[in-house]
């Protein structure tokens, strides 16, 4: 189309610059953080006893994973089998809370057990790479996919 007044249509000088949030993804609408219907629950049509028997049912379905992946992950670290089972669930609940507060949805997020097996019986056992060594290869691979995240 023709520009208004000779300006190019292409510059709009009313675009705002995204704020660092914005930029990583991590602004959005907090409304769900309220004290009068916390994350939004009985606008969905929901209640505190369905949402509590949902957390309950969620955390019995998940609770596997932790002496599962620290029985794993011990066989390459041995002698840490209870700092593994602290660290799966620390890792699962900033997972949850995190996917909790940011987003709104109730999604369990936790270690995914293929790539701790795949860590574990491939990587370790079956290349003989050290866990030390191991552990820096998946540290980069996760500061590559936050940098491809945030830069798109």
């Amino acid at each position: 189309g023709a520009a208004k007044d000779g300006m190019d249509p292409t510059m709009d000088m009313n675009i705002k610059k995204p704020s660092m949030l914005e930029f990583m993804g991590l602004a959005g609408n907090f409304g769900h953080l309220n004290l009068r219907d916390p994350f939004d629950v009985k606008k969905r049509g929901s209640t505190y006893v369905t949402e509590i028997r949902a957390g309950i049912t969620t955390f019995l379905a998940m609770a596997y994973i932790l002496p599962v992946n620290s029985g794993m992950l011990s066989l390459v670290i041995p002698g840490k089998r209870e700092q593994l089972v602290c660290a799966t669930a620390l890792a699962s609940f900033c997972g949850c809370w995190l996917m909790g507060i940011l987003s709104n949805y109730p999604f369990m997020l936790a270690p995914g057990m293929g790539t701790n097996a795949f860590f574990t019986f491939t990587i370790c056992l079956g290349r003989g790479l050290s866990y030390q060594a191991a552990f820096a290869a998946v540290f980069v691979a996760g500061c590559i996919f936050i940098t491809l995240s945030i830069t798109g």
